[in-house]
């Protein structure tokens, strides 16, 4: 995106945002627009408008927690599902609702030249619009210099799309997301690890009883985390930095006076998976275009 002066808007997960704030403000940084994405990437046209709220909100104040500033007041439904409820409820907040006219199908293909013949092929038809990617493809990050010099090309101009003025957050769920925060803290106190986790212990979460936290899925679903950046296995997977570690992790007082006793319990075995970036040419003449290549 640097290298072409180009500027997105980054619709971001909030738990996810929490969970990797450097690379949001990083994001930020770059002169990128910053947005919300709700709290868990919950379909809100399956919960009721309490809950929706509850998922528009917090995910706004953790977005605008995580980046240490105000965002834009721009949101995105999950899977695009939408209702009247949360229309009108993101109306009433002055928050707009972004759709798409372009799905770059990302999460389907580990292939950037499908990508990008993806969103080529749907632009021949609708000639101009938003287009959907998810930051976390590696698909997505194959093709995005390619795609980029084809919208050059072709004519295209890409439109940064800036707020007048930012959005506010409700200080209730400032508090809760506080809370959520203050838990990673300790989580990262005790292991290191969860540093770069997804989730870390939700015990007692700060939704409480009426709306209780939502739950990481059992299996990995493309397109819902965000930005973590250390998985290898699929986009998308939770970490388990959340359950307990079977072995000890040395401390600083360990390390000062000698090397830690042997763990008492053997780690667990790594779990086979193939990196992201592993076989994406597959013999496409797409590969992955790095900057300055």
């Amino acid at each position: 995106l640097d290298a072409h002066c180009t500027r997105a808007t980054f619709f971001s997960v909030g738990r996810m945002a929490i969970a990797d704030p450097e690379t949001l403000k990083e994001t930020a940084r770059r002169g990128h627009t910053i947005a919300s994405h709700t709290w868990s990437h919950a379909k809100l046209s399956a919960v009721s408008p309490a809950k929706a709220k509850y998922e528009i909100e917090l995910g706004y104040s953790a977005v605008t927690r995580a980046l240490g500033a105000p965002i834009a007041p721009f949101f995105r439904f999950p899977y695009l599902r939408d209702t009247k409820a949360a229309l009108d409820y993101l109306k009433s907040r002055n928050l707009s609702a972004f759709s798409i006219e372009v799905d770059s199908q990302d999460f389907r293909t580990r292939n950037p030249g499908q990508v990008l013949r993806n969103v080529m092929a749907q632009l021949k038809v609708v000639k101009k619009g938003i287009i959907l990617f998810h930051d976390i493809q590696p698909a997505t990050a194959g093709a995005l210099s390619s795609l980029l010099d084809n919208l050059k090309a072709g004519g295209y101009k890409v439109v940064h799309v800036v707020a007048k003025q930012p959005g506010s957050t409700l200080p209730e769920y400032d508090a809760l997301v506080d809370r959520e925060i203050e838990k990673k803290r300790i989580a990262l106190a005790t292991q290191p690890l969860a540093n770069r986790a997804l989730t870390w212990p939700n015990e007692g979460s700060a939704v409480g009883a009426a709306a209780p936290a939502a739950k990481p899925p059992d299996k990995p679903s493309a397109g819902k985390t965000g930005k973590d950046r250390t998985i290898l296995s699929k986009p998308g997977t939770p970490t388990a930095a959340s359950e307990p570690l079977p072995w000890s992790l040395p401390s600083a007082a360990s390390e000062t006076n000698g090397p830690p006793p042997p763990p008492s319990v053997a780690p667990p075995p790594l779990r086979k998976s193939r990196p992201i970036w592993q076989g994406l040419d597959n013999g496409d003449p797409w590969r992955i275009k790095t900057l300055g290549d």
